[in-house]
């Protein structure tokens, strides 16, 4: 796959924010491509804290999942 421009990185991320707020589904994959490389490791921080966080707390409900935290990949 070809290296992205500014140009093209600009009109990806208004195209992926506009679904964001639609709250259709993207692709964790289509997320990375645009993320810089400290916008990723920030991700991958959350997430490793999120798994952590769901070893130490158990939730049997959604309800309880909301209350304790837990955030989806998507959500991070």
């Amino acid at each position: 796959m070809p290296k992205l421009d500014a140009t093209h990185i600009a009109d990806r991320l208004r195209k992926r924010l506009a679904e964001l707020e639609a709250s259709a589904e993207v692709a964790a994959k289509d997320i990375r491509a645009l993320l810089t490389t400290e916008q990723t490791a920030a991700m991958d921080a959350a997430w490793t804290e999120q798994q952590q966080l769901r070893k130490i707390k158990r939730a049997k409900t959604q309800e309880e999942q909301r209350q304790l935290g837990w955030k989806t990949k998507r959500e991070i």
